[in-house]
């Protein structure tokens, strides 16, 4: 959902004859834009939300294992923190998937060249069926 911009326009603090009644009238209309204002902010957060953990898989991002729940899959914060999910199976995969390329993106909002610079990455095969380990059965 792209960012929408609210403009304001404040009564004036002073005004050469304004009356109690017109600084009610004044605070009233403040405080309903205020309301406003308050409501759309969590619109805003509820579909990110939504956005965040809808049809995701739960796959770690470094080996692809998959996992049921949610809970068996650690996430980065840095990452969470700007609304990118971005899920490990473990501390060693974190930081092998960190040297690998995580690291150019991890916690930074990603402008297109760099997206499409990190599309580029070929990930280095694990097995020689270029499937992650836990995926290939024996």
């Amino acid at each position: 959902m792209p960012p929408v911009a609210v403009t304001i326009e404040f009564p004036p603090c002073h005004r050469a004859k304004s009356s109690p009644a017109q600084w009610d009238a004044d605070f009233e209309s403040l405080f309903r834009r205020r309301t406003i204002l308050t409501t759309a902010k969590g619109y805003f957060d509820a579909c990110a939300y939504k956005e965040r953990t809808a049809n995701k898989v739960n796959a770690c991002y470094g080996c692809g294992k998959t996992s049921e729940k949610r809970d068996g899959l650690k996430k980065c914060a840095a990452c969470w923190k700007i609304n990118r999910e971005v899920l490990y199976c473990s501390r060693e995969c974190q930081v092998a998937n960190w040297k690998a390329e995580h690291k150019l993106m991890c916690g930074k909002p990603l402008d297109f060249d760099t997206a499409a610079m990190l599309s580029t990455i070929v990930p280095k095969i694990k097995s020689p069926s270029g499937f992650p380990p836990s995926v290939v059965k024996s």
